[in-house]
């Protein structure tokens, strides 16, 4: 464990638990986006925890494609890593989302976003500074998730730790109060971004042939 405090996972562990709530919330509420396990790892030539990544989950007995969401839903999933590391660190949401670690991030956000994007990150940034103010964040301890790191696995000499899909649900009833309380606050902002992009439908699950 010690390794953990000594190098910058909580950082990189609020980035994503921000993905996974907005993950957690699509799948609630549109069945997409479901979360099969998460993975913290050592990119090649660092000696730290210093970088995350969110695998789907598509459930053997329901014949629908859970990695593929609307547009606005990817937009705003991809965007609460930078909006959850900018409530628990100094890190301002521009900060991070402009920064190397979120290269992809912002990749992925300005593929999806086309000619939208100036106006969304410009939405983001304020929704993210007025979400620090929200009461409910108090309740999110990093030492209330450590016991998910007890045990750590070696690829390529490097230290990995995953969340494996039991342990995902165990997450979630972690946060089952938390996400009852943040959800009006994502599904607003999620609004905010498929007005901005003239979405009216809801995502529609894509069904195997």
């Amino acid at each position: 464990m010690n390794t953990i405090r000594e190098n910058n996972f909580e950082t990189v562990f609020w980035h994503e638990l921000g993905h996974f709530v907005a993950y957690t919330i699509c799948y609630e509420e549109f069945k997409i986006l479901r979360v099969g396990r998460i993975k913290f790892f050592q990119k090649k030539g660092t000696d730290s925890i210093d970088a995350g990544i969110i695998y789907g989950a598509i459930p053997k007995d329901q014949g629908i494609d859970y990695d593929r969401g609307s547009i606005p839903e990817r937009i705003t999933t991809t965007l609460y890593g930078c909006i959850f590391e900018s409530i628990f660190t100094e890190k301002d949401f521009e900060t991070c989302f402009h920064s190397v670690p979120a290269l992809k991030d912002k990749q992925s956000f300005l593929d999806e976003s086309g000619s939208y994007s100036k106006k969304i990150e410009h939405i983001t940034v304020k929704y993210a500074a007025n979400l620090r103010f929200k009461e409910y964040f108090n309740q999110l301890n990093f030492n209330n998730f450590l016991p998910f790191f007890d045990d750590f696995d070696e690829e390529e000499n490097q230290i990995v730790y995953y969340i494996e899909e039991a342990e995902v649900t165990k997450l979630e009833l972690i946060l089952q109060q938390f996400l009852k309380e943040h959800k009006s606050d994502y599904l607003q902002f999620l609004q905010s971004v498929r007005t901005i992009m003239n979405w009216d439908t809801k995502p529609i699950p894509m069904i195997y042939d």
